[in-house]
Order: structure tokens, then C-alpha cells, then sequence
């Protein structure tokens, strides 16, 4: 029976022997996750803090932006350039017509002039026109893709920022 004692007693401290291996070795397993879990976590606040400095504050001016954009002032702004344009190239164009016609001789009190002038006055009037539309639906459609491009900066961040903090604390 002492046989049996000692049997038992060696496969007693075989097994404890065995147990306090693989427990260091899961204690050195665990304490390597750990450090890597560590060395992640330092890695998501580098690229977190990384991310408010220089992305954010270009976010939040694309925002600013792109909720601005489109507005009755900007479309009214853009009209304004569009008929000023307009003016402008009209008057060159009617100042050359001018000199030219007087070069020939053609007194500005002429009939002859007067109709030309009077149909360069009603071409100005209908382009100016359709300049300062087509400006204000140009501002008009600038603001709603600038609206689109800025939401889509913001989708899928709670999402995003949920799949980050399941990943940290794992």
C-alpha cells in the first residue's frame, strides 16, 4: 500500500508541477494580450488625437460650408456677378458697334442707330436674365451637393465609433 501512497503522491506533484507550468504559461499568454491590447489602445489615442487636430476642424468647416451653401444671399450674389458679366461684355461690344458706325459716318441720333442700339438694349436685358437664372439654379444645386458630400462625412460614424470601442475592450 505504500506503494499506492507514493504513486498517488508522485502523480499528485507531477500534476501540480504540470499545472504550474501551463499556468505560467497562460499568465504569459495573458500578459502578452494584455500589452498588445496596451499597445492598440495607445495606437486608437495617437490616431484619435491625430484625427481632432488636423481632420476635425477641416470637418467641421466643410459642414459650415456646405450648410451656407445655396442660400438666398449666395444665389442673389451669384446673379448679381452673372448680370454684372453680362453688362460689361454688352458694353464693349455696343462701344465698338458705336465707334465703328461712326467711323462710317452714322450720326447716334440716326433712326438707323437708335434701332440697333434699342436691339442690343432688349438682347442685354434677355441675357441678363437668363444669366442671373442660370446663376442663382447653379448656387441652388452647389449647395445641395455640397449638403450631400457633407453628410456622407458623417455617415457610418456611430457605427464606426462602436466597432473601435468593442475592438479596444476586447
Amino acid at each position: 500500500m505504500s506503494w499506492i501512497k507514493t504513486a498517488i503522491v508522485g502523480t499528485t506533484l507531477v500534476t501540480g508541477y504540470l499545472s504550474d507550468r501551463a499556468s505560467k504559461r497562460q499568465k504569459g499568454a495573458l500578459d502578452s494580450q494584455n500589452a498588445i491590447a496596451e499597445e492598440q489602445l495607445a495606437m486608437a489615442r495617437e490616431q484619435w488625437d491625430y484625427y481632432k487636430t488636423n481632420y476635425q476642424p477641416i470637418e467641421q468647416k466643410v459642414i459650415a460650408d456646405a450648410q451656407s451653401a445655396g442660400s438666398p444671399e449666395l444665389q442673389e450674389a451669384a446673379a448679381g456677378r452673372a448680370t454684372a458679366d453680362v453688362r460689361q461684355q454688352y458694353g464693349i461690344s455696343r462701344d465698338m458697334a458705336t465707334r465703328g458706325l461712326q467711323r462710317y459716318g452714322l450720326d447716334p441720333s440716326d433712326p438707323t442707330y437708335q434701332s440697333m442700339l434699342l436691339d442690343s438694349n432688349l438682347d442685354e436685358a434677355a441675357t441678363s436674365a437668363g444669366s442671373a437664372n442660370l446663376a442663382r439654379e447653379n448656387e441652388r444645386n452647389l449647395g445641395y451637393t455640397k449638403k450631400i458630400q457633407a453628410l456622407s462625412l458623417g455617415k457610418g460614424l456611430p457605427t464606426e465609433a462602436s466597432a473601435n470601442l468593442s475592438r479596444a475592450s476586447a
